[in-house]
């Protein structure tokens, strides 16, 4: 991953044609957005500043997801080159990169305001199987359909922190840091049907395993804890992006 100059990781995805889309977070002199680096040989060529997805508005790190058909979504913090900073301070991007050919970059799919903020490293987004996308800010999560609307927002408790989860019944997780707890969401409305106090300062994402189980990270007593949840779900989504660096099986890509 990119480390910017205010100490801010960039989330980081390889593509199974041997490109890297790499976000970068809050930096003096370097340009915003998601910088595109091609193979060349042994090692990458790294596209110009102007040859960026959302080049204009900062991702401040967050994660990128790529579904299955090559589009890749972007969570942003928005600085107003679209959309006024008086009307959101989020946006999501999508861009199908398959359309991206080094000196080049197509206009966006799509963006789409969102509530909430992308403040720092630790926030992003998950996209599932039928393009449905899952977005993390620190105070609301919110589903996009494919084609960009806004399916519903649902306001946090207390503050979100890193990206949801899916598993294979379509449910959604999250971690509220600031109340310590692993919250599960019904996909159809968003509302939040589950909610389990785990500890403090989850300031990471849920991760669900083939069987089902649900891991977190986490304080407890002082001391960083993995806690083990076992719920409904069987296993993790089929064919979605998860968080964090990959597909469920964390892999490295997804097509």
């Amino acid at each position: 991953a990119e480390k910017t100059s205010s100490g801010s990781y960039g989330g980081c995805v390889g593509l199974k044609d041997g490109r890297v889309l790499v976000n970068t977070g809050q930096s003096g002199g370097r340009s915003y957005g998601t910088h595109i680096f091609f193979p060349k040989g042994n090692s990458w060529s790294k596209s110009t500043n102007e040859q960026n997805y959302a080049p204009n508005d900062q991702p401040n790190g967050s994660q990128i997801a790529v579904g299955a058909d090559g589009k890749a979504y972007i969570l942003c913090l928005n600085l107003g080159a679209r959309i006024s900073t008086n009307e959101t301070k989020a946006l999501v991007y999508c861009y199908d990169t398959k359309k991206t050919t080094e000196g080049n970059v197509s206009a966006p799919e799509w963006y789409t305001a969102v509530k909430g903020e992308n403040k720092q490293t630790g926030y992003g987004l998950v996209v599932d199987g039928n393009g449905v996308v899952y977005v993390a800010t620190d105070k609301y999560i919110t589903a996009i359909s494919s084609t960009g609307s806004v399916l519903w927002a649902t306001e946090v408790a207390g503050t979100a922190y890193g990206v949801p989860a899916i598993d294979n019944e379509g449910y959604i997780y999250y971690n509220d840091t600031e109340k310590g707890s692993l919250v599960k969401l019904e996909p159809a409305t968003g509302k939040a049907i589950a909610s389990l106090q785990l500890g403090t300062g989850l300031q990471s994402s849920p991760t669900i395993s083939a069987d089902g189980i649900i891991y977190v990270t986490g304080m407890l007593e002082g001391k960083p804890t993995l806690f083990a949840v076992e719920g409904a779900a069987t296993g993790y989504a089929a064919n979605a992006w998860s968080q964090m660096g990959g597909n469920p099986g964390k892999s490295g890509y997804m097509y």
